[in-house]
């Protein structure tokens, strides 16, 4: 399965006003990601999950993302160098 998914993360800027997109910085997280799938050619939407938003109280179960990595062959990720 051809993948296709985009995510959205916190990131934390320094007193220098530059950026720290490490994944490994304590204060950046991941806040979202969505996904779907080429079929035929075609993009075919799939779901977006929110794990850490300020407007949701219950995060959604990263199981189900997983799972769709677990049948993926090809993983196509927008931005990526960024994420």
């Amino acid at each position: 399965m051809l993948t296709v998914f985009d995510v959205e993360t916190k990131i934390t800027v320094r007193e220098d006003g530059t950026a720290d997109f490490s994944p490994f910085h304590p204060s950046n997280y991941l806040v979202s990601v969505g996904w779907g799938h080429i079929e035929d050619g075609q993009y075919v939407p799939g779901k977006y999950h929110f794990y850490r938003h300020n407007d949701l109280t219950a995060p959604d179960d990263p199981a189900e993302f997983q799972a769709v990595l677990d049948r993926t062959t090809l993983l196509i990720a927008h931005n990526a160098k960024f994420d």
